[in-house]
């Protein structure tokens, strides 16, 4: 409502009148405490003579609000009134509706209290005048012995200048090059500051040091006089991002980006300095590093030519971990080039794999500062370290071999990673990876293929900067490197290919040239030379594809049907031709939508011989029934397969569909995923934003009441271990140590709370890990709502419309059926039609296939009527696709749309056959066109700034066009990675509103918190109702690494039995191993010393794990123990999917290490479980003799999962 203001004093100003009448509004007659002030705004006329009262408008957020408060302040005379200077002001109901836009603005921003306004002008200001003068930029090495190593200089020539961009919260040093009329910035975050420093040089020369989490990004910045004229006329951005400062620091750059020195030009400018740092919040030290005089050269050209002419005499697997130490910056050349006599008097006696794991050993432990403090000098100090580190290291066991790879026997080879950022080039691993096609091909080169990712200098996903030429800049850095190769340790590398999966995280595969010997029929051996072309070529034909003809011509779905080969998969059984039939899709009325699309049927025979292949490969106990459905690829086909109880014997029915292209030499049936059991269905933001505007049964307070019952079950999970259990079933916590199955069986022990530090901050981790994800992400897990992989009805049962649903939770429980009204849908979400409701026929109907084979845990689909449902669900198909569902009533929809066509997407094609160079192109395209997250992000904020409602075709609202276009867009973008059209982010429409909604705001705010407002959709109002406070990560890993007692000791602890007192887990497993051993303190050192091993080998990878996956930019930073125990990261960060994603793969790489442990633990007979009883008791026993040294709670978590499992046996069998 829009208020008309008399009588206003001539002196008073905008910023008095807000004041006087918000002292009216903030108070609880207009507003509950509590909630936010209420915002509002007030416009002054101009003046018509200055000595005469002025009048204004005052607009408010409602007519409700505009009627209260003219009730008080209204009319002449008025209850009430608010006086500024020497005037009342007069009140009265204006004959104007306000201004849309203005409106707008106070329903969706903040009030921002104008003293404080006032104060963030002046700051502003500030900030625009203390500029300091750069006299040089030095580049540098932070020495051991406390000295600071210039490696290289910029001289500025009284062309450099300092300031501070509050806006970007980044300091921004730009040097003018006078003759060339530019200039080169070099941009650093506050946020990538570890530490700074300010001090005196000289009377005339402050100096401002910072030490960086990661490098800064370099810009190049044209003056309108000097850029090209077509870059003028078509406005693109004004600045060139640089992968370094100019040509002569390019050799630099990847080694002495972490320390600079900014040498300042005034007498003044250490003040500026100092208040610069203060503002930016700046962790500031008061350390001073003297300069090294003179210079030491620790990377001159010299040292780097000696450098890598050593690299290339040694052995790959070696190499790589010595250029890890430099390229990860662990350590100074020269002291690389130190370690050379001595890593070649350990070559003397030990092979290239063990010299391999020592180093990478080695760099790990020298990440710790904790070894060179104190030092006398940085060479005696490298020196001790090395001795230590050999006599500690614990060489890993090898558990893999070329001819278990190449038949399927080891699911796992050893991959070499390589992070390529603006910069640098990382170095990383090798990590236990799934095989694909390709690797069990070549199963003896393994170490020739590396995969790479290409990330900013964070090791964040790249994304573009409206301000910045990112565009020109990925195709110079990362498009060179995928069409020339990259070089690592002396080998060269090629692009080769991706999945879909790694493409999302812009992650490729290169391979390294190599010879391969093959034996021919009749005995003879034949060497080949094998490139990335030659593999290509080999596998399978792309180019007379009957059903897609034109598939060369688009390197975007060229790109894609090469990625079925390096999917990550398990071998499985080999199929004859004659065991293969190819059978029709079954098709909508109008022959142009396939009910089948993507899956095939098996035989209960072959799904079985499958399930216990695979079971072999991975140590998984089999266990029955095995999976009825299996992801598969097999030749050029890919898709489902769901077990038909028709099919006899061993067989494999293919659809058309499934058919990408023809490779039949392939006889290997590869399995992608097996589904053994349902997931739950969990909310997320999207979803409750589309269920609001579906107007669900329950509303928005049930949404609430599920949201808040999880919050009960974290304040339950305290104080006790069988509600900590549940919770982390829920919310997928602790799996890989099985830590529910341990928590429930020491509770049924008697043990119900665990009071060391350790458990107390798993528990701890894991309530901040469900909390945080109910805060950012609406993460609300449904009851009764699972998440499904979709089947087709193939013998035409169900009707249009129905579904059938067997979920079987748990191994051994009864069957659960959806019956009746079902929600179902499948993620993403952004058009109105995704969410859409099916009949559930509920148990399997009398006479139906359903029961001899219920497909349990997974949702049949009907195959009769007008249109596929998976399609109508975000364009879903039946190739693994997932989607939940739920027959909770208040969970139902009382408003449905139409689903979105989701027809075939226009391809980007060219005029001849793609190439693998083409490919490339499409992936350097893909780096800086991937929008699909822009979408989304700006879905949501169009979606928070619309009422309910919006969605409705009928709805006149000015954002349901913009929302609509959102969607179609989001389905452009979905299929972008095999259409190879991109969306262009000029058409994606954006919120015009400078500020966003509360729940948008990162999870690390250091900007201006004005910009958000307090949403009023369900989401916001979810969203307010978590706290917590975010653990403190800092410390994980800092303390130094503890000292491996002598075995002779630890046989002597055995025999002494000094172990701690008074654990009650410790008594509770004593007492139920007991009656299986002969005594539960002594054994002899045999036994003991295998364990040991296996305790000292674990330890060593649990590190290497914790400092691989922390996503903590800090030198020394790596995940905590209990943070890998519960399967979490707990540190922020504004990035939550890389967050996401490293977590899925340090869950999985943990999963390995666990069960390569659990096997030896147990040893060579996990069959006798008395056996497995003494051997995991005496692991269990090794774990407790150090309880707080690293790695030793974890140990003994396996130690029980193993030793509780084998009792069960045991006890059950008495």
């Amino acid at each position: 409502m829009e208020v008309q203001i008399l009588s206003i004093c001539p002196s008073a100003n905008v910023r008095d009148i807000k004041r006087a009448i918000a002292d009216v509004l903030h108070t609880p007659d207009f507003q509950e405490d509590g909630s936010p002030l209420m915002n509002f705004e007030v416009f002054l006329f101009p003046a018509k003579d200055e000595d005469q009262p002025r009048k204004g408008a005052l607009t408010l957020p409602s007519a409700d609000i505009g009627d209260q408060f003219l009730q008080d302040y209204g009319g002449s005379p008025a209850n009430k009134t608010i006086s500024v200077g020497w005037y009342d002001l007069e009140f009265r109901k204006s004959g104007k509706d306000p201004r849309p836009a203005i409106l707008k603005k106070i329903m969706t921003t903040p009030y921002i209290d104008p003293q404080d306004e006032d104060a963030h002008k002046q700051l502003e200001e500030d900030l625009r005048t203390r500029v300091v003068s750069v006299r040089a930029v030095q580049f540098g090495w932070e020495c051991r012995d406390g000295a600071y190593s210039v490696e290289y200089e910029k001289p500025c020539h009284g062309l450099g200048k300092l300031a501070f961009d509050g806006q970007r919260r980044e300091f921004r040093v730009r040097v003018l090059d006078a003759d060339a009329g530019s200039s080169i910035i070099v941009v650093i975050r506050a946020a990538q500051i570890a530490w700074a420093s300010v001090h005196q040089q000289s009377p005339t020369q402050p100096v401002l040091f910072l030490t960086l989490h990661w490098p800064p990004t370099y810009e190049f910045e044209a003056t309108d006089e000097t850029a090209p004229a077509s870059s003028r006329k078509q406005r693109k951005p004004p600045r060139r991002r640089l992968a370094a400062f100019d040509h002569e620091h390019a050799m630099y750059s990847m080694y002495t980006s972490h320390a600079l020195r900014f040498v300042c030009d005034e007498a003044n400018a250490l003040d500026n300095l100092l208040w610069l740092c203060k503002h930016a919040r700046v962790k500031r030290n008061r350390h001073v590093y003297p300069v090294a005089h003179p210079r030491r050269g620790l990377f001159a050209p010299h040292v780097q030519a000696e450098y890598r002419g050593w690299l290339v005499t040694e052995r790959w697997e070696l190499a790589f971990q010595v250029d890890s130490l430099a390229r990860n910056n662990v350590m100074d050349l020269q002291e690389i080039l130190s370690l050379r006599p001595q890593l070649a008097r350990m070559a003397a006696d030990k092979d290239v794999e063990y010299l391999a794991a020592f180093v990478r050993h080695l760099a790990r432990e020298a990440r710790n500062p904790t070894w060179y403090r104190g030092a006398a000098s940085s060479k005696d100090a490298l020196k001790e370290l090395f001795i230590r580190c050999r006599k500690e290291f614990a060489a890993p066991p090898d558990t893999t071999s070329p001819d278990g790879i190449a038949d399927g026997t080891h699911s796992r080879f050893q991959c070499y990673h390589a992070i390529v950022t603006p910069s640098t080039v990382r170095l990383e691993g090798p990590f236990p990876e799934q095989c694909n096609r390709v690797i069990r091909k070549y199963a003896k080169h393994t170490s020739s293929f590396l995969r790479v990712r290409f990330t900013d200098e964070a090791r964040l996903q790249f994304r573009s900067d409206r301000e910045v030429d990112c565009r020109t800049f990925i195709h110079q850095r990362f498009g060179n490197v995928l069409r020339r190769g990259l070089v690592i340790a002396g080998r060269h590398f090629n692009f080769l290919g991706y999945t879909q999966a790694s493409l999302k995280e812009h992650t490729a595969w290169f391979v390294s040239d190599f010879k391969h010997r093959t034996v021919a029929p009749d005995g003879t051996t034949h060497e080949e030379l094998v490139t990335a072309d030659t593999i290509i070529a080999g596998l399978g034909v792309f180019d007379e594809i009957e059903y897609d003809p034109e598939l060369m011509l688009c390197p975007a779905r060229y790109g894609a049907r090469l990625a079925q080969c390096f999917s990550s998969t398990s071998a499985s059984v080999t199929i004859d031709l004659i065991e293969i039939e190819v059978i029709r899709d079954i098709l909508d009325a109008s022959g142009t939508r396939q009910f089948t699309d993507g899956i095939g049927t098996i035989s209960g025979q072959l799904a079985g011989e499958i399930w216990v292949r695979l079971c072999a490969a991975s140590g998984r106990a089999y266990s029955e029934p095995g999976p009825r459905r299996f992801q598969i690829r097999i030749q050029g086909a890919k898709g489902m397969v769901s077990v038909d109880h028709e099919l006899e014997g061993r067989k494999l029915c293919l659809r058309p569909s499934m058919i990408k292209f023809y490779a039949e030499n392939s006889r290997m049936l590869e399995v992608a995923d097996a589904f053994i059991k349902p997931s739950k269905f969990y909310l997320n933001r999207p979803l409750v934003m589309l269920l609001e505007e579906l107007d669900i049964v329950g509303g928005y307070d049930f949404l609430e009441f599920l949201q808040q019952s999880v919050v009960d079950k974290t304040e339950a999970a305290v104080d006790s271990l069988w509600d900590a259990a549940d919770l982390f079933d829920d919310y997928n916590l602790g799996g890989v140590f099985d830590l529910s199955t341990i928590f429930r069986e020491l509770h049924s022990m008697g043990v119900t709370t665990l009071g060391d530090s350790f458990s107390q901050t798993v528990l701890s981790f894991g309530i901040h890990h469900v909390l945080r994800d109910l805060r950012y992400r609406a993460r609300i897990p449904v009851p009764n709502g699972w998440n499904l992989v979709g089947v087709a009805d193939i013998h035409g049962f169900l009707d249009e419309g129905e579904i059938f649903a067997c979920i079987i939770p748990y191994e051994g429980q009864q069957p659960i059926y959806l019956k009746g009204h079902t929600l179902v849908s499948r993620s993403p979400v952004i058009h109105r039609g995704d969410v859409q409701v099916a009949w559930a026929v509920g148990p399997p109907p009398p006479g139906s296939p359903f029961e001899i084979e219920p497909l349990h845990s997974s949702i049949v689909f009907s195959t009769k009527g007008t249109r596929p449902l998976p399609s109508c669900l975000g364009g879903g198909d039946l190739d693994g696709d997932e989607f939940v569902c739920s027959d909770l009533a208040a969970m139902l929809p009382q408003v449905l749309y139409e689903p979105a066509e989701y027809g075939k997407g226009e391809r980007k094609t060219l005029d001849q056959p793609s190439t693998r160079l083409d490919v490339a192109d499409f992936l350097t395209e893909y780096l800086y066109s991937d929008t699909i997250g822009l979408i989304a992000t700006n879905w949501l904020a169009l979606m928070d700034q619309s009422p309910p409602g919006v969605l409705d075709p009928e709805s006149e609202h000015e954002h349901r066009e913009a929302l609509e276009v959102l969607a179609e867009l989001h389905s452009k973008a979905v299929d972008y990675p095999k259409t190879g059209m991109p969306v262009n982010m000029q058409e994606i429409p954006r919120s015009t509103l400078n500020s966003r909604p509360d729940w948008s705001a990162p999870e690390i705010q250091d900007g201006d918190t004005r910009v958000y407002y307090e949403s009023q959709r369900w989401v916001g109002r979810l969203y307010r109702k978590i706290h917590f406070i975010a653990p403190d990560t800092s410390k994980a890993g800092s303390k130094k690494s503890h000292s491996f007692p002598s075995i002779d000791k630890v046989i002597e602890i055995f025999n002494e039995n000094k172990f701690p007192k008074n654990d009650p887990v410790a008594e509770a497993l004593r007492v139920r191993v007991a009656p299986h051993v002969v005594s539960p303190y002594r054994y002899s050192r045999k036994r003991i010393e295998p364990v040991w091993d296996c305790f000292r080998s674990y330890v060593t990878s649990l590190r290497t794990l914790c400092t691989t996956f922390s996503i903590v930019q800090r030198h020394a930073a790596m995940l905590s123990e209990e943070e890998v125990v519960l399967g979490t990261i707990a540190a922020q960060t504004n990035q939550p999917h890389m967050r996401k994603e490293r977590m899925a793969k340090m869950r999985d790489h943990a999963g390995q290490l666990v069960w390569r442990t659990a096997a030896r633990m147990v040893g060579s007979e996990p069959g006798d479980r008395k056996e497995v009883v003494k051997r995991a008791w005496i692991a269990f026993r090794v774990s407790s003799m150090q309880a707080d040294a690293f790695g030793s709670r974890s140990f003994g978590l396996i130690a029980s999962r193993e030793l509780l499992a084998a009792l069960r046996e045991l006890e059950g069998s008495t």
